[in-house]
């Protein structure tokens, strides 16, 4: 998938203890693909932004899901949500995860 990511249609942040975790879904400007990303806002055992491509909303959805599910068994608490598009001041996932 070549195409820009143009809407985002999930945030998820966890906690725990101090550290954040975001884990993020974006869909393609194309509308053809959908990226999930896991992004550690402070220094957390996840050292590095994670990112995965899917053709289907249903199977990023899945992985998302299962992606949260663990979280939780590993002690993190959902501390914020939104299904907020894109604003100006924030920064396409590739960027952070360079």
């Amino acid at each position: 998938m070549s195409c820009e990511l143009s809407r985002r249609l999930l945030r998820w942040t966890f906690r725990r203890g101090n550290d954040l975790l975001t884990c993020v879904i974006d869909r393609a400007r194309c509308g053809y693909g959908y990226q999930l990303a896991v992004v550690p806002q402070r220094s957390s055992h996840y050292a590095t932004t994670s990112i995965e491509t899917f053709r289907s909303a249903f199977d990023v959805l899945l992985r998302h899901a299962a992606i949260a599910s663990e979280l939780r068994e590993l002690g993190w608490t959902l501390v914020a949500y939104t299904n907020a598009p894109l604003t100006p001041d924030q920064h396409p996932l590739t960027a952070l995860a360079a």
